[in-house]
């Protein structure tokens, strides 16, 4: 896990299912209070707009950037050039975003 809130209480974790046809990666983890807003709306956005818009706009920002608050690409990597998919409408997912 690259990043987690240190002052949490939670432990992370992390569950891998097979099957036939899938692999499936439940991950629970713990994020700073202050930073909840912008998680969600990143996340809304991975869910609603095209990932290889998202991921081009973020390699050119990334570029054009001086910041060193990181580069904002592991999930969209893991979508745009694995092919890893979201759960779809999973409750837990749904209540990330609210």
């Amino acid at each position: 896990m690259k990043f987690s809130y240190a002052p949490s209480q939670h432990a992370i974790s992390i569950a891998m299912y097979l099957a036939a046809d899938a692999v499936s990666l439940y991950v629970t983890n713990s994020v700073d209070p202050h930073a909840v807003a912008a998680f969600q709306q990143a996340i809304a956005r991975l869910l609603t707009e095209d990932t290889d818009t998202l991921y081009m706009a973020q390699l050119t920002h990334n570029t054009e950037s001086d910041s060193a608050d990181g580069s904002s690409l592991g999930y969209l990597t893991m979508l745009h050039d694995y092919g890893v998919t979201w759960p779809g409408n999973s409750p837990r997912l749904s209540g990330i975003l609210t």
